[in-house]
């Protein structure tokens, strides 16, 4: 009988494709368990089960899910099949009395760790204690999430010697002790006392995310805080967007509750955003008072799935010319993208606009990429003026 061709790859090919099947699991999927890849693959014959064993990498991320903790001796097993490669862990808390036995089998590997995400859905303290052996063996950490509280009075300090760690996401009660000033990413929830002290040492990150847990108001002498190197920043509140001053920031991404709020950052930083999203329904007002204060986008990016009168804002202002009948002038000149999802917009006047940014004489400033996902039906009229450009040679999805 002739050997199938799928047979006769190379060990070196497999591998490969035992790779792709491994990719980082979803939210729901569980790598200790019967239905992921790489158990599978090892089942199909005796060749595929050598290749899978002999293939260290595709056991590298464990993922223990809170409703399918594993039996230790199965993690175990696959931290053994992952010899010595940096370790992906994706820990979510159950209440079964395996959890803990788990959690510190994990533990005792830290010197492999390079990404770390935790969720712990009840009091932490326990886990904390267990965390308190990694201090200073954690030499590859790169990667940390945390999410959680616990009634430990004190900050944890597990993390405080992490010398590669540079991306934090933490939601987590108390903060813990991190080496701030070496971060180049930073996704933080917590009060706005907390955050300050926190901000003043994350001196190198690029890229910031903040969610405030308390929403007082701002005192008349708010502290400033200077960021050098922040380039993209998503902010929840006008409140910490008060006391910012982002001299590099290029991407900034907001919600009604902060969009009245950002001219005076870009006024105070002295920046030149370049993308911005509006996710929400803005006021009127403010969509054109943002718009006037970005000349230099280059993108934008807007959700709004409730009203379409903020919408119409938005068209109008980007059909405009700072000069009457020359076609040359539109505001916002160097606008190359718009992405937008809505529930419904005016298509012949969005249609209008978008012509009006692709036919101007000097193509180094034409709008080159449309997207927009809609919960109406478009009409035929604005598909075939929409296919026309794409066929032009915009970039066009509907």
């Amino acid at each position: 009988m002739e050997e199938a061709p799928i047979s006769r790859l190379p060990t070196e090919i497999l591998h490969e494709i035992f790779s792709m099947a491994a990719a980082v699991p979803s939210e729901e999927l569980a790598t200790l368990a019967s239905d992921y890849a790489p158990w599978v693959l090892g089942h199909v014959c005796e060749r595929w089960r050598a290749a899978a064993i002999s293939h260290a990498s595709i056991w590298s991320t464990i993922s223990i899910r809170r409703n399918r903790p594993p039996p230790i001796a199965l993690l175990d097993r696959q931290l053994q099949l992952s010899a010595d490669v940096p370790l992906t862990i994706l820990f979510y808390q159950s209440e079964n009395e395996r959890c803990i036995g788990l959690f510190e089998a994990l533990v005792a590997r830290s010197r492999r760790w390079s990404q770390l995400s935790v969720t712990l859905l009840q009091d932490a303290s326990p886990f904390l204690k267990a965390l308190e052996r990694v201090r200073g063996q954690i030499p590859i950490l790169r990667t940390l999430a945390l999410e959680g509280w616990a009634t430990t009075t004190g900050n944890p300090f597990a993390f405080e010697v992490a010398p590669e760690l540079e991306d934090v996401t933490l939601r987590f009660r108390p903060l813990p002790i991190i080496p701030w000033r070496q971060l180049t990413r930073l996704s933080v929830t917590c009060s706005f006392s907390s955050l300050l002290p926190v901000l003043e040492l994350a001196q190198n990150v690029t890229e910031l995310t903040v969610h405030l847990l308390d929403h007082s108001a701002l005192s008349d002498s708010p502290q400033r805080i200077h960021m050098p190197l922040v380039s993209r920043c998503l902010l929840f509140h006008r409140r910490i967007m008060d006391v910012l001053v982002l001299p590099q920031l290029e991407i900034f991404i907001i919600e009604p509750d902060t969009a009245a709020a950002l001219v005076p950052l870009l006024q105070r930083s002295s920046c030149s955003l370049k993308k911005l999203g509006l996710y929400g329904h803005c006021s009127m007002d403010t969509v054109t008072t943002v718009l006037q204060a970005c000349p230099a986008l280059a993108e934008i990016t807007v959700v709004c799935l409730e009203g379409t009168a903020y919408l119409d804002v938005l068209i109008a202002h980007l059909s405009k010319r700072t000069l009457p009948n020359d076609e040359s002038t539109l505001a916002v000149p160097d606008l190359k993208r718009i992405f937008m999802m809505a529930d419904s917009i005016d298509q012949a006047r969005f249609v209008d606009m978008v012509e009006s940014r692709w036919r101007i004489p000097d193509s180094s400033h034409r709008l080159e990429q449309v997207t927009v996902l809609l919960n109406e039906k478009w009409d035929s009229t604005s598909l075939r003026r929409l296919s026309v450009l794409q066929n032009e040679g915009m970039e066009v999805m509907t």
